[in-house]
């Protein structure tokens, strides 16, 4: 059985170009963008109950480029959503900027669990 975990980080560089021509730059801050990505695991257990779905997540990239006060806004299960939490806040972003200096910025993110 072979899992599939896909991240998308709605504000930065894993969109749709057109996509992210859109969100730059509101209220003169510009974006953080995703420069480290880690990719969630699948618990055992989570594999076993053949657990799948999107885990949808709300965070805000500090102005040193981590991730804080990540938070679930789409639910899966217990173990996926931890495993998504875990994985999102080793990621690391060039901050978002406001008049050229680093600044926090809520954002989303998405991540995607799927066995094949």
């Amino acid at each position: 059985m072979k899992r599939l975990v896909s991240a998308l980080f709605v504000a930065g560089s894993l969109v749709a170009p057109a996509l992210a021509a859109a969100q730059q730059s509101t209220g003169g801050v510009t974006p953080p963008v995703l420069i480290k990505d880690v990719k969630a695991s699948y618990t055992p257990e989570a594999m076993r109950k053949r657990e799948q779905g999107r885990v949808g997540l709300a965070l805000t990239v500090k102005a040193d480029g981590t991730a804080a006060n990540v938070r679930v806004t789409q639910h899966v299960s217990k173990e996926l959503d931890a495993q998504a939490v875990k994985a999102v806040k080793q990621w690391r972003f060039k901050p978002g900027t406001k008049n050229g200096k680093p600044v926090p910025v809520e954002t989303q993110a998405e991540m995607t669990f799927a066995l094949r």
